[in-house]
């Protein structure tokens, strides 16, 4: 049934709000309640309307909980909340970004990972530990499909501040994600990579399940140096069965 005020849609084109609505107001929630007939995610185009991709919404709740952990989505004003973390160059040291100078770059990133969220391209989590926050986590780049080619595939990328390392975190946070990305959000596969040397990741990673992939020699530089890339993926029967195995007696 369609909701006769909120959009107007045309084969697979773009939909455009009607009555003064936001375009925003309309993303995911539409489609999940049966008013935007499409297999696809609907973000904001170019022109001010909203275009359907060739992806599924994503989940309408995306607050994750463990045992000590709370996982939600960052939202504007999280600025305050990343300083100074996202401000530590060890941290940065080994990762596709630079340890942050201003306040201007850190509101940049959350909004443009509120946008990613928005378009269901992604979500990038804040961690919290009884209120008080200790890293992210994100499940980024979904890949549905591409031409003829299904993928149903993604990337988990995570950082977790110097005064919360080595607690488990990261680990537990981890864990979280990738049920949710195999559960709710259907995926077949997850990849994850690092910096060759960055021992920590590569533990993680491990921990975690991922099977080691390969690694790509000089593949970027930083700083003036090359580093190689270490690569890692997990399928869904594969998270099945491990976590199957922990339950087992």
């Amino acid at each position: 049934m369609w909701n006769p005020f909120a959009v107007e849609i045309a084969g697979r084109g773009q939909v455009h709000p009607a009555h003064g609505m936001e375009p925003a107001e309309l993303l995911n929630g539409f489609a999940q309640q049966g008013n935007v007939r499409c297999d696809g995610v609907l973000r904001l185009s170019p022109k001010g309307g909203i275009d359907i991709m060739s992806a599924r919404p994503l989940p309408m709740q995306l607050d994750l909980t463990t045992q000590r952990l709370l996982l939600r989505p960052l939202r504007a004003g999280d600025a305050d909340m990343l300083w100074p973390d996202i401000t530590d160059p060890e941290i940065s040291r080994l990762m596709a970004w630079d340890a942050h100078t201003t306040k201007e770059q850190t509101a940049a990133f959350v909004e443009n990972e509120v946008a990613r969220r928005l378009s269901g391209n992604g979500v990038t989590w804040a961690i919290l530990m009884d209120g008080r926050f200790c890293g992210i986590v994100s499940l980024i780049g979904i890949q549905r499909t591409h031409r003829v080619l299904t993928y149903d595939k993604a990337e988990l990328a995570y950082w977790v501040g110097r005064s919360h390392q080595r607690l488990g975190i990261m680990t537990e946070a981890g864990r979280a994600v990738l049920a949710f990305a195999f559960g709710q959000v259907g995926l077949h596969k997850v990849y994850v990579s690092h910096f060759a040397g960055n021992e920590a990741s590569c533990s993680l990673i491990r921990g975690l399940g991922f099977r080691y992939v390969g690694t790509q020699l000089d593949e970027f530089q930083k700083d003036g140096v090359w580093h190689d890339h270490v690569m890692y993926e997990l399928l869904d029967r594969e998270h099945a069965a491990i976590a199957e195995e922990a339950t087992t007696p």
